[in-house]
């Protein structure tokens, strides 16, 4: 595989082989999961990127402590939710 991240790489494929979305749509939920893992490296939560998690129950984990925070949370709403809530619920099925 081509990709830093495999699991990315699959992410991308079901994305648009599975959802049917664009390339436009696919990257902005790309730019999403950057702009998560940007908060969870500050929190020191990852090393480098949300794809490094393996298992769904840390995602879910993850998920809750970046809801928890409030500052994160109302940037979520100025981003329309696109990123952050249905990134997440899209990458744990």
């Amino acid at each position: 595989m081509s990709s830093e991240y495999a699991l990315k790489e699959y992410y991308v494929r079901y994305l648009k082989n599975i959802r049917c979305l664009s390339n436009t749509t696919v990257e902005h939920y790309l730019e999403a999961l950057k702009n998560i893992s940007g908060w969870l490296q500050k929190k020191g939560l990852i090393r480098q990127h949300i794809f490094e998690v393996m298992d769904i129950e840390t995602l879910q984990a993850l998920k809750e402590t970046l809801y928890m925070d409030p500052d994160f949370e109302a940037q979520d709403k100025r981003g329309h939710q696109m990123g952050d809530a249905d990134v997440f619920l899209d990458l744990r099925r």
